[in-house]
């Protein structure tokens, strides 16, 4: 299946006789744009051949392959020398052919001895094949029949490969894990050669690459996903199975309270309930303190510390000595002491 998007072509172009389709499903993506300009070549010819380079000139400053065919009406244009005759309209577009590195690749006559209809590719590999076929009834010119080399997208392939990761935002690489010589040699048996050949532009070549690479990381470096993580801000640590309890049960007999405000017994459970839950909350934090400095990690530490510091929400705690006592301002000399007595 092929999936077309009209490019959509300036109001202020209106007059002209041009439509273009983006073929997005394939890599790079492309533009093809018809075009048909009638045979004058007075000054209002001029005009519209100046819009008509204006028009094609914006149309096609993207990173996509583009293709405009289309019957031109520019007979006095030798494609094999790049030359014409001195005529404003045939220069104009002849001008605009040479700057922007196109090529013209219908290399037979489409009416009588002359050129008319022309196939303009900004990559000139992406056309394999351009031939003539009968003309389509009563038309005097011939058909103009050209087949291109284009690579399915990943944004389209229904292959598992390419739809695994719909959020790459939420997706971790385990690196230590990957198979770094099955990764090697499926590098290896790229065709690099063909890929430079088929992708001219550096941002082409560039995409191209970036994909490949991807692909192959992809196949032999395992991942894990998380497909909400780019719409979910920072959550709190997960709490101990007793917190968890203790909160349910506070949530409880709140809700009860809250309809029953002249119970006193139920007060009563309901601050049991939030001292108890307090103490919860100081044991499991103190829980997690003890197993992050009996892990010897010294990064994990201080992120910890740091983080406690930078919360404007949370002030640091006191400083106790080995005899429970609060460390005042006048004793810091004992602050060696105390740290090599944590330590």
């Amino acid at each position: 299946m092929v999936f077309l998007l009209y490019q959509l072509i300036d109001d202020k172009f209106s007059d002209l006789e041009i439509i273009g389709v983006t073929l997005s499903n394939f890599y790079p993506k492309l533009q093809l744009f018809a075009v048909y300009r009638p045979p004058y070549y007075d000054c209002g010819a001029l005009q519209d051949m100046k819009q008509l380079v204006d028009c094609l000139t914006q149309c096609t400053s993207n990173a996509c392959i583009h293709i405009i065919a289309g019957d031109f009406n520019l007979p006095h244009i030798n494609w094999n020398s790049f030359m014409c005759c001195n005529d404003a309209v045939h220069s104009l577009f002849l001008d605009f052919i040479i700057q922007n590195s196109w090529s013209q690749l219908v290399n037979f006559p489409t009416r009588h001895l002359n050129v008319l209809d022309l196939v303009l590719a900004d990559v000139e590999q992406a056309v394999l094949h351009v031939g003539q076929q009968p003309p389509v009834g009563c038309s005097d010119h011939v058909t103009v029949e050209f087949s291109l080399s284009l690579s399915r997208s990943c944004l389209h392939n229904n292959s598992s490969l390419n739809t695994k990761r719909n959020n790459p935002l939420g997706v971790r690489y385990w690196w230590h894990r990957a198979d770094y010589n099955k990764l090697n040699a499926h590098l290896a048996q790229v065709d690099w050669y063909n890929v430079i050949c088929n992708n001219p532009k550096a941002l082409q070549l560039w995409y191209a690459f970036t994909y490949i690479l991807k692909q192959s990381v992809d196949l032999y470096v395992p991942y894990v996903t998380d497909n909400n993580s780019c719409c979910r801000t920072a959550t709190k640590p997960r709490r101990s199975r007793t917190v968890r309890k203790c909160a349910s049960s506070k949530r409880k007999l709140w809700k009860n309270l809250s309809t029953r405000l002249w119970d006193s017994s139920l007060r009563v459970k309901y601050r049991d309930s939030t001292h108890k839950f307090r103490h919860a909350l100081n044991a499991d934090q103190t829980a997690f303190e003890e197993r992050l400095i009996s892990s010897n990690n010294l990064g994990a530490f201080y992120r910890y510390v740091s983080k406690r510091i930078s919360n404007n929400n949370t002030n640091i705690g006191t400083i106790i000595n080995r005899d429970g006592k609060t460390i005042t301002e006048g004793e810091c000399f004992q602050l060696p002491i105390c740290f090599s007595w944590c330590c």
